[in-house]
């Protein structure tokens, strides 16, 4: 809760690193997960069929491509600094009023 709730930043900071997680999925397909799939479907095919085979390798390119992912401390960076500024600039936000207030009373100024 609050002005400057860390669940909607958190959010809305993975929004802001989705771009850099679709590159580490997509590399992490390409240069680990499409040789192995690769390597597994002639087998798939005889014990599946062609259509059962392709939707079975698929999933496991997909599902090899999260874990990958998980093993690249890129995005949990990328997350963790979107998160700490933006929480920094809700806090500048929030106590701006009260800087320029306390700012009048010590130094007997009015602001409007």
């Amino acid at each position: 809760g609050g002005p400057c709730d860390a669940r909607v930043a958190r959010r809305d900071a993975r929004r802001e690193c989705r771009p850099l997680e679709r590159d580490i999925l997509d590399d992490a397909r390409r240069s680990v997960c499409q040789p192995y799939v690769d390597r597994m479907r002639p087998a798939l095919l005889r014990q599946l069929g062609e259509a059962a085979a392709d939707a079975r390798i698929e999933e496991l390119a997909t599902a090899c491509a999260a874990a990958e992912a998980k093993k690249d401390a890129r995005l949990e960076t990328c997350v963790a600094e979107r998160l700490v500024e933006s929480l920094a600039a809700c806090a500048a936000r929030e106590c701006a009023g009260g800087a320029a207030a306390c700012a009048a009373r010590v130094c007997g100024i009015s602001t409007s």
